[in-house]
């Protein structure tokens, strides 16, 4: 999943990211809906690479969190700094378990003492759960 136009995410806090839109989208895990989640398909379990990656727009301050959520409960994250210049991407990704009807999301988070906002684009930003065979 990825997004086609920037969102913007408040400081301080842990916002989920609404994807609307793919380039791939196989078992029809996503739909593009104001949730933004990928729901494993009845039959679908197993193990599967799951990557997250959020690009945001440059500032020289604060945090930047990429979370991926389970079921509605952190699973995973990763964090980077902030850059003056140019666009910090911070990646979080693993491989994981999964069984049919599981929900995953992507989140944002940022300290950068305002609203920040996330680039589009497919190599900017984007959320993929694929499973291995």
């Amino acid at each position: 999943a990825k997004l086609s136009i920037a969102q913007s995410i408040p400081n301080g806090n842990v916002d989920p990211i609404y994807w609307n839109t793919t380039d791939l989208n196989t078992q029809n895990m996503f739909v593009a809906t104001s949730s933004g989640v990928i729901t494993i398909p009845t039959g679908g379990g197993g193990n599967y690479d799951v990557k997250c990656q959020l690009e945001w727009a440059a500032s020289a301050v604060g945090r930047r969190i990429t979370y991926v959520h389970k079921n509605g409960s952190e699973l995973f994250h990763a964090e980077g700094i902030a850059v003056a210049a140019g666009f910090p991407n911070i990646l979080a990704a693993r491989i994981v378990p999964l069984v049919a009807g599981d929900v995953m999301s992507c989140r944002g988070y940022q300290t950068s003492g305002g609203a920040l906002e996330m680039n589009s684009g497919n190599t900017a930003t984007f959320f993929s759960v694929v499973k291995l065979w």
